[in-house]
């Protein structure tokens, strides 16, 4: 088949049967979107572990140099941390933070 007739049969194909067209293109499109929207969720879930992950690592190694210096910690309700030393009575600062 010449390449004129292959262009005119295509043609033809595309003005005889716009509704199979619409859908072939629609559904390519759709497949195409549903593709890009799976690869970028499973690329974010990955980025959202390894940044629990290193948080993570930071909290244990903070409670590790807060151990070493003698103090206590406690993590309040906007995520920050009060520093107490161990000696001091601390009852009052559980009762608070255990919202």
């Amino acid at each position: 088949m010449t390449d004129k007739k292959l262009k005119t049969k295509i043609k033809e194909f595309v003005q005889d049967r716009p509704d199979i067209v619409f859908a072939g293109v629609a559904t390519t499109a759709a497949i195409g979107l549903y593709t890009f929207a799976h690869l970028n969720m499973k690329h974010a879930a990955k980025k959202a572990i390894e940044a629990q992950e290193e948080y993570a690592a930071m909290v244990g190694n903070f409670l590790d140099k807060a151990d070493a210096q003698g103090k206590a910690v406690f993590e309040l309700s906007d995520w920050t941390y009060l520093l107490v030393p161990k000696d001091v009575e601390v009852d009052w600062i559980r009762d608070i933070t255990r919202f």
